[in-house]
Protein backbone atom coordinates (compact mmCIF):
# COMPACT_ATOMS: atom_id res chain seq x y z
CA UNK A 1 0.00 0.00 0.00
CA UNK A 2 1.53 3.43 -1.13
CA UNK A 3 2.39 5.77 1.68
CA UNK A 4 1.34 8.86 0.41
CA UNK A 5 0.69 12.51 2.13
CA UNK A 6 -2.21 14.89 1.91
CA UNK A 7 -2.32 15.67 -1.72
CA UNK A 8 -3.79 18.70 -1.13
CA UNK A 9 -0.98 19.61 0.63
CA UNK A 10 1.03 18.63 -2.17
CA UNK A 11 -0.38 20.88 -4.30
CA UNK A 12 0.09 23.89 -2.25
CA UNK A 13 3.30 23.07 -1.00
CA UNK A 14 4.59 22.50 -5.06
CA UNK A 15 2.79 25.86 -6.14
CA UNK A 16 4.48 27.74 -3.16
CA UNK A 17 8.31 26.30 -3.92
CA UNK A 18 7.39 27.48 -7.99
CA UNK A 19 6.40 30.95 -6.78
CA UNK A 20 8.60 31.16 -3.25
CA UNK A 21 5.66 32.81 -2.66
CA UNK A 22 1.95 32.01 -0.46
CA UNK A 23 0.17 34.81 -1.82
CA UNK A 24 1.02 33.86 -5.50
CA UNK A 25 -0.21 30.19 -4.66
CA UNK A 26 -2.97 30.96 -3.21
CA UNK A 27 -3.58 33.29 -6.45
CA UNK A 28 -3.01 30.29 -8.66
CA UNK A 29 -4.92 27.46 -6.46
CA UNK A 30 -7.99 30.06 -6.24
CA UNK A 31 -7.80 29.70 -2.22
CA UNK A 32 -6.64 32.05 0.53
CA UNK A 33 -2.96 32.58 1.33
CA UNK A 34 -3.65 31.19 5.04
CA UNK A 35 -5.30 27.69 3.74
CA UNK A 36 -1.92 27.32 1.57
CA UNK A 37 0.43 28.29 4.74
CA UNK A 38 -1.81 25.73 6.85
CA UNK A 39 -1.28 22.97 4.19
CA UNK A 40 2.14 23.60 4.00
CA UNK A 41 2.14 23.29 7.80
CA UNK A 42 0.32 20.14 7.43
CA UNK A 43 2.63 18.70 4.92
CA UNK A 44 5.96 19.30 6.85
CA UNK A 45 3.71 18.18 10.19
CA UNK A 46 3.16 14.73 8.31
CA UNK A 47 7.22 14.46 7.03
CA UNK A 48 8.56 15.76 10.14
CA UNK A 49 10.67 18.34 8.97
CA UNK A 50 10.98 21.22 7.32
CA UNK A 51 10.30 22.46 4.04
CA UNK A 52 10.82 26.33 3.89
CA UNK A 53 13.28 29.10 5.71
CA UNK A 54 10.56 31.51 7.04
CA UNK A 55 12.37 34.60 7.59
CA UNK A 56 11.17 38.22 7.44
CA UNK A 57 9.36 38.59 4.28
CA UNK A 58 11.40 36.34 2.50
CA UNK A 59 10.38 32.43 1.64
CA UNK A 60 13.18 30.46 0.89
CA UNK A 61 13.22 26.77 0.45
CA UNK A 62 15.35 24.50 2.94
CA UNK A 63 17.83 21.88 1.78
CA UNK A 64 15.24 18.93 1.85
CA UNK A 65 12.79 21.36 0.34
CA UNK A 66 14.48 22.16 -2.56
CA UNK A 67 15.34 18.48 -3.21
CA UNK A 68 11.53 17.17 -1.97
CA UNK A 69 9.85 19.97 -4.48
CA UNK A 70 12.21 18.79 -7.61
CA UNK A 71 10.35 14.95 -7.16
CA UNK A 72 7.10 16.05 -6.24
CA UNK A 73 7.12 18.38 -9.38
CA UNK A 74 8.00 15.86 -11.87
CA UNK A 75 5.40 13.57 -10.47
CA UNK A 76 2.98 16.19 -10.72
CA UNK A 77 3.74 17.11 -14.25
CA UNK A 78 3.51 13.50 -15.50
CA UNK A 79 0.03 13.02 -13.62
CA UNK A 80 -0.95 16.41 -15.27
CA UNK A 81 0.45 15.18 -18.73
CA UNK A 82 -1.16 11.76 -18.42
CA UNK A 83 -4.76 13.47 -17.91
CA UNK A 84 -4.22 15.61 -20.82
CA UNK A 85 -3.12 12.82 -22.88
CA UNK A 86 -6.30 10.49 -21.66
CA UNK A 87 -8.67 13.36 -21.87
CA UNK A 88 -7.30 14.26 -25.37
CA UNK A 89 -7.63 10.33 -26.49
CA UNK A 90 -11.00 10.51 -25.37
CA UNK A 91 -11.99 14.18 -27.43
CA UNK A 92 -10.13 12.27 -30.54
CA UNK A 93 -12.52 9.79 -30.72
CA UNK A 94 -15.75 12.02 -30.70
CA UNK A 95 -18.02 12.55 -33.34
CA UNK A 96 -20.36 14.81 -33.24
CA UNK A 97 -23.37 14.47 -36.00
CA UNK A 98 -25.67 17.74 -37.14
CA UNK A 99 -29.06 16.41 -38.56
CA UNK A 100 -32.94 17.04 -38.54
CA UNK A 101 -34.51 15.51 -35.55
CA UNK A 102 -37.24 13.88 -37.83
CA UNK A 103 -34.20 12.55 -40.01
CA UNK A 104 -32.59 11.27 -36.85
CA UNK A 105 -36.03 9.39 -35.32
CA UNK A 106 -36.84 8.01 -38.52
CA UNK A 107 -33.93 7.28 -40.94
CA UNK A 108 -30.32 7.66 -39.04
CA UNK A 109 -31.35 6.02 -35.80
CA UNK A 110 -32.32 2.61 -36.91
CA UNK A 111 -29.31 1.92 -38.94
CA UNK A 112 -26.86 4.11 -36.16
CA UNK A 113 -25.56 0.87 -34.36
CA UNK A 114 -24.44 -0.65 -37.61
CA UNK A 115 -21.54 2.32 -37.23
CA UNK A 116 -21.37 1.34 -33.52
CA UNK A 117 -20.66 -2.09 -34.07
CA UNK A 118 -18.09 -1.55 -36.96
CA UNK A 119 -16.44 1.77 -35.09
CA UNK A 120 -16.65 1.01 -31.07
CA UNK A 121 -14.35 3.02 -30.03
CA UNK A 122 -15.47 6.29 -31.51
CA UNK A 123 -18.38 8.14 -29.31
CA UNK A 124 -20.99 9.87 -31.08
CA UNK A 125 -22.77 12.45 -30.35
CA UNK A 126 -26.26 13.74 -32.75
CA UNK A 127 -27.42 17.20 -32.30
CA UNK A 128 -30.53 17.98 -34.52
CA UNK A 129 -31.55 21.35 -35.25
CA UNK A 130 -34.05 22.72 -38.00
CA UNK A 131 -31.59 25.30 -39.13
CA UNK A 132 -27.70 24.77 -40.73
CA UNK A 133 -25.01 25.25 -37.51
CA UNK A 134 -21.96 27.17 -38.14
CA UNK A 135 -19.96 24.08 -38.61
CA UNK A 136 -16.36 25.90 -38.91
CA UNK A 137 -17.11 27.77 -35.27
CA UNK A 138 -18.46 24.57 -33.43
CA UNK A 139 -17.09 21.16 -32.43
CA UNK A 140 -19.62 19.76 -35.25
CA UNK A 141 -17.82 17.41 -37.66
CA UNK A 142 -20.88 16.76 -40.29
CA UNK A 143 -24.57 17.64 -40.62
CA UNK A 144 -26.96 15.80 -42.47
CA UNK A 145 -29.30 18.50 -44.39
CA UNK A 146 -32.90 18.73 -46.43
CA UNK A 147 -31.85 20.92 -48.65
CA UNK A 148 -30.34 22.20 -52.46
CA UNK A 149 -26.91 21.46 -51.30
CA UNK A 150 -25.48 25.29 -51.34
CA UNK A 151 -23.74 25.43 -48.41
CA UNK A 152 -21.51 28.36 -49.45
CA UNK A 153 -17.76 27.40 -48.32
CA UNK A 154 -18.84 24.62 -47.20
CA UNK A 155 -18.71 20.85 -49.03
CA UNK A 156 -22.01 19.43 -49.75
CA UNK A 157 -22.30 15.69 -51.39
CA UNK A 158 -25.52 14.76 -52.26
CA UNK A 159 -27.15 11.42 -50.45
CA UNK A 160 -30.35 10.89 -51.95
CA UNK A 161 -33.62 12.34 -53.13
CA UNK A 162 -36.57 12.56 -51.95
CA UNK A 163 -40.51 12.00 -53.40
CA UNK A 164 -43.57 13.28 -51.43
CA UNK A 165 -47.15 11.71 -51.37
CA UNK A 166 -50.35 11.62 -49.19
CA UNK A 167 -50.76 9.96 -46.03
CA UNK A 168 -53.33 9.60 -43.41
CA UNK A 169 -54.15 7.09 -40.37
CA UNK A 170 -56.54 4.03 -41.34
CA UNK A 171 -58.98 5.57 -38.94
CA UNK A 172 -59.61 9.22 -40.91
CA UNK A 173 -59.52 7.24 -44.13
CA UNK A 174 -62.26 5.19 -42.63
CA UNK A 175 -64.22 8.17 -42.12
CA UNK A 176 -63.72 9.62 -45.42
CA UNK A 177 -65.26 8.16 -48.91
CA UNK A 178 -63.15 4.97 -49.78
CA UNK A 179 -62.16 6.40 -53.10
CA UNK A 180 -59.05 7.89 -54.41
CA UNK A 181 -60.80 10.09 -56.28
CA UNK A 182 -58.93 13.41 -55.72
CA UNK A 183 -62.19 15.20 -54.70
CA UNK A 184 -61.57 13.51 -51.49
CA UNK A 185 -58.88 16.06 -50.46
CA UNK A 186 -61.07 19.14 -50.96
CA UNK A 187 -63.52 17.92 -48.09
CA UNK A 188 -61.00 16.29 -46.05
CA UNK A 189 -58.99 18.10 -43.33
CA UNK A 190 -55.46 18.85 -44.84
CA UNK A 191 -51.73 19.28 -42.88
CA UNK A 192 -49.11 21.20 -44.74
CA UNK A 193 -45.06 22.17 -43.65
CA UNK A 194 -45.31 25.62 -43.17
CA UNK A 195 -41.63 25.76 -44.39
CA UNK A 196 -42.45 24.49 -47.97
CA UNK A 197 -46.21 25.64 -47.93
CA UNK A 198 -46.43 25.06 -51.88
CA UNK A 199 -45.49 21.35 -51.93
CA UNK A 200 -49.65 20.82 -52.21
CA UNK A 201 -50.10 22.52 -55.39
CA UNK A 202 -47.47 21.15 -56.76
CA UNK A 203 -47.95 17.54 -55.86
CA UNK A 204 -51.59 18.67 -57.40
CA UNK A 205 -49.75 19.53 -60.76
CA UNK A 206 -47.37 16.60 -60.98
CA UNK A 207 -50.82 14.14 -60.12
CA UNK A 208 -52.65 15.82 -63.52
CA UNK A 209 -54.71 17.77 -61.11
CA UNK A 210 -53.31 21.52 -61.93
CA UNK A 211 -57.06 23.17 -61.46
CA UNK A 212 -57.52 22.54 -57.96
CA UNK A 213 -57.14 24.55 -55.33
CA UNK A 214 -57.19 22.70 -51.91
CA UNK A 215 -56.70 24.93 -48.42
CA UNK A 216 -54.70 23.06 -45.71
CA UNK A 217 -55.94 23.97 -42.31
CA UNK A 218 -53.31 23.03 -40.11
CA UNK A 219 -49.65 23.79 -40.53
CA UNK A 220 -46.29 22.56 -38.54
CA UNK A 221 -42.31 23.28 -39.05
CA UNK A 222 -41.53 20.48 -37.92
CA UNK A 223 -41.91 16.95 -39.97
CA UNK A 224 -42.10 15.03 -36.28
CA UNK A 225 -45.16 17.33 -35.28
CA UNK A 226 -46.72 16.41 -38.72
CA UNK A 227 -46.24 12.93 -38.53
CA UNK A 228 -47.68 12.72 -35.00
CA UNK A 229 -50.69 15.15 -36.21
CA UNK A 230 -51.26 11.89 -38.68
CA UNK A 231 -50.84 9.55 -37.03
CA UNK A 232 -53.64 10.77 -34.25
CA UNK A 233 -56.25 11.39 -37.32
CA UNK A 234 -55.85 15.00 -37.42
CA UNK A 235 -55.46 15.38 -41.31
CA UNK A 236 -54.15 14.04 -44.66
CA UNK A 237 -50.38 15.46 -45.22
CA UNK A 238 -47.73 14.85 -47.67
CA UNK A 239 -44.62 12.82 -46.42
CA UNK A 240 -41.46 12.05 -47.56
CA UNK A 241 -40.96 9.03 -48.02
CA UNK A 242 -38.11 8.51 -45.63
CA UNK A 243 -41.13 10.06 -42.68
CA UNK A 244 -43.55 7.88 -43.87
CA UNK A 245 -41.89 4.88 -43.69
CA UNK A 246 -42.13 3.36 -40.83
CA UNK A 247 -45.65 3.87 -40.10
CA UNK A 248 -46.67 2.24 -43.51
CA UNK A 249 -44.76 -0.85 -42.48
CA UNK A 250 -46.41 -1.44 -39.22
CA UNK A 251 -50.15 0.13 -40.53
CA UNK A 252 -50.25 3.65 -38.38
CA UNK A 253 -50.38 5.09 -41.61
CA UNK A 254 -51.96 4.47 -45.33
CA UNK A 255 -51.19 5.93 -48.71
CA UNK A 256 -54.59 6.27 -50.53
CA UNK A 257 -53.01 8.05 -53.52
CA UNK A 258 -50.53 6.19 -55.42
CA UNK A 259 -48.82 8.88 -57.09
CA UNK A 260 -45.43 9.98 -55.96
CA UNK A 261 -44.23 13.49 -56.47
CA UNK A 262 -40.15 14.24 -56.54
CA UNK A 263 -39.58 16.41 -53.99
CA UNK A 264 -37.84 20.14 -54.66
CA UNK A 265 -35.21 19.24 -51.84
CA UNK A 266 -32.45 16.21 -51.18
CA UNK A 267 -30.58 15.16 -48.30
CA UNK A 268 -27.24 16.09 -48.29
CA UNK A 269 -23.59 14.92 -46.35
CA UNK A 270 -22.42 19.02 -45.14
CA UNK A 271 -19.17 19.00 -43.95
CA UNK A 272 -16.23 22.11 -43.73
CA UNK A 273 -13.25 21.32 -45.97
CA UNK A 274 -10.71 22.18 -43.68
CA UNK A 275 -11.17 19.56 -41.16
CA UNK A 276 -12.07 16.66 -43.39
CA UNK A 277 -8.72 14.84 -42.60
CA UNK A 278 -10.62 13.82 -39.11
CA UNK A 279 -10.58 10.03 -39.03
CA UNK A 280 -13.68 9.59 -36.95
CA UNK A 281 -15.42 11.69 -39.57
CA UNK A 282 -13.95 9.82 -42.90
CA UNK A 283 -15.43 6.71 -41.22
CA UNK A 284 -18.32 7.66 -40.43
CA UNK A 285 -19.00 9.40 -44.34
CA UNK A 286 -17.78 6.37 -45.54
CA UNK A 287 -20.31 4.32 -43.52
CA UNK A 288 -23.17 6.97 -44.51
CA UNK A 289 -22.67 7.04 -47.80
CA UNK A 290 -22.99 2.68 -48.31
CA UNK A 291 -26.64 3.22 -46.41
CA UNK A 292 -27.63 5.37 -48.22
CA UNK A 293 -26.62 3.62 -51.93
CA UNK A 294 -28.39 0.46 -50.24
CA UNK A 295 -31.12 3.03 -49.32
CA UNK A 296 -31.50 3.91 -52.86
CA UNK A 297 -31.26 0.90 -54.12
CA UNK A 298 -34.02 -0.67 -51.99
Amino acid sequence: MRQLPPLKALRAFEAAGRHLSFTAAAAELHVTQAAVSQQVKLLETHLQQALFSRGGRTLSLTVAGRAYLREIGQALDQIAEATRQLAHSAEQHLLVISTLASFAGSWLLPRLSDFQRQHPDIRVRIETDNTLVDIRHSDIHGAIRYGRGQYGELHSQWLFDETIFPVCSPELWATLEHSSDIGVLERAPLIYDVDVPQEWQQWLRAAGYPERRLQPAMGFNDANLIVKAVEDHMGIALLRRELAAPGLATGRLVAPFKREVAADFAYYWVTDPTRRAYRPQQYFQRWLLQQCRRYREA
